[in-house]
């Protein structure tokens, strides 16, 4: 049995793919030191931004190891050194009550995070995508659109050609998308 092993904190992305739990086929890491030494530790805000930028090197590298079929189901939510876990998560508008399990909204990534996840995972070879916990049925539709899917629930995708202010349908009153600069 391959196995696949990822793991990620604020400051390091690894993954190792093992064959039969004993051979180590690929063991990549991703470290962040360069990001966070000048300050003299880990800065959570740099560390969520480093960590979409290295999340998908170290797929390709792990791709480009192995002739086995490689997954990617992100966990979407925005975690920290602190808080690695979604249970550890602490809501800091609640008074640093403990966000899981029914107040997690405000760390879940946005479906344009998803989408743009799936896009270069695609593109990186990886063919078996999804969304782990926390994930909403917007969530699972943007990672099948972004691998040009249309399930039937594309039809609840926004048009933003349509929007009052930011679109571009000829309908659309000019004074609003004149306004558009100002949001």
């Amino acid at each position: 049995m391959i196995v696949l092993g990822i793991e990620t904190s604020c400051d390091e992305t690894a993954a190792a793919v093992l064959d039969g739990g004993r051979k180590v086929l690929s063991n990549i890491v991703a470290s962040q030191d360069d990001v966070h030494g000048p300050y003299g530790g880990i800065v959570p805000e740099l560390a969520s931004r480093r960590h979409i930028e290295v999340v998908l090197p170290v797929l390709r590298r792990v791709r480009e190891a192995v002739s086995c079929e490689v997954a990617a189901l992100p966990v979407p939510y925005r975690t920290t050194e602190t808080e690695p876990t979604m249970q550890s998560l602490r809501d800091p508008q609640r008074g640093g009550q403990q966000a899981f399990p029914t107040a997690l909204d405000p760390f879940t990534c946005t479906r344009q995070e998803l989408g743009e996840f799936a896009t270069a995972a695609l593109g990186l070879g990886v063919r078996y995508l999804g969304v782990c916990c926390g994930a909403a049925p917007h969530h699972i539709r943007a990672v099948a659109e972004a691998a040009g899917k249309t399930p039937p629930a594309s039809r609840y995708s926004p048009d933003m050609s349509k929007h009052s202010f930011l679109g571009t349908d000829p309908r659309i009153v000019k004074a609003y998308q004149e306004y558009a600069g100002n949001l």
